[in-house]
């Protein structure tokens, strides 16, 4: 999460939705800010949708996997 704060502005010059890429989930709550000022609303529209997706998949996907 600590090199997305670097890696998100500098993606975000070649594509706008590049930058969620690095973020992970973080880019729902931590870096959501970061992401919008970056690439815009749009983008943080689609970073909210991609933390959130991959937030709820978690505990799910370790259960499965634990089993």
């Amino acid at each position: 999460e600590v090199s997305s704060f670097v890696l998100i502005p500098l993606l975000a010059r070649w594509s706008k939705l590049m930058c969620i890429a690095p973020g992970g989930a973080g880019t729902m709550d931590s870096l959501l800010p970061l992401v919008i000022r970056g690439a815009g609303m749009q983008a943080g529209m689609f970073a909210f949708i991609n933390g959130l997706i991959l937030s709820l998949l978690v505990p799910v996907l370790l259960s499965l996997l634990l089993e």
